[in-house]
């Protein structure tokens, strides 16, 4: 058991982030800790900025996470895992999916008055996470979830990312039962997908 793991899911709207916050923190009830989460919503629904953060151990008393503080970052889209840098210190892991969705500034650069809201290139949104973390991985995970016909799996196939990291303080098959509890579609592609996030995480390099 643990005294305190903290974990920041940086997502927009739209790509599960608080469902898998809540699988995360489901997992963690079942095996014993407790649990505390939180949010900070944009305009969730229409692709604004999404940020959850999940705690639990053995000694957690409240949501929030101080800064730099992160244990772990789950990135679900590049940008807003910069965005979350406040909470990157120099012992966090940031596992980062290698997809892109400008904000509605961005696509408007051309124009004078909004110039200055480019979406930063991907070379350099990594090389800052990598600056600031103890380690940063960035995962291709489009071409196959694609593959999967389960692009909105995107959350599950990053938490078998997750789950196969040596951070991980929860067993897998905990993992496989909060998400029969928590997502009420699709839940044996869900499955499937999950697992094949863990297949490829135990082929990564997290050290």
């Amino acid at each position: 058991m643990i005294n305190e793991f903290n974990l920041v899911i940086a997502s927009v709207g739209g790509q599960g982030g608080l469902t898998l916050s809540r699988i995360i923190a489901e997992a963690a009830l079942s095996n014993g800790y407790s649990v505390r989460t939180g949010e900070t919503l944009g305009m969730s629904q229409r692709f604004g900025s999404v940020l959850s953060f999940v705690r639990f151990g053995e000694d957690v008393r409240g949501p929030l996470i101080p800064f730099a503080k992160a244990d772990v970052l789950i990135g679900l889209e590049l940008l807003e895992a910069l965005r979350a840098w406040k909470f990157i210190g120099p012992k966090t892991l940031v596992l980062v999916a290698k997809i892109s969705i400008p904000p509605v500034f961005s696509s408007l650069s051309h124009i004078p008055k909004w110039s200055s809201y480019k979406y930063p290139s991907i070379d350099d949104i990594l090389m800052n996470l990598r600056k600031r973390a103890e380690k940063a991985i960035d995962i291709d995970a489009l071409p196959i979830l694609r593959k999967l016909n389960n692009v909105r799996g995107l959350n599950v196939f990053m938490l078998g990312i997750f789950a196969a990291s040596p951070r991980n303080p929860i067993p897998k098959s905990l993992y496989e039962d909060a998400i029969r509890k928590v997502i009420k579609r699709n839940i044996e592609l869900n499955i499937k997908t999950f697992r094949i996030g863990y297949d490829i995480g135990q082929r990564l390099e997290f050290t």
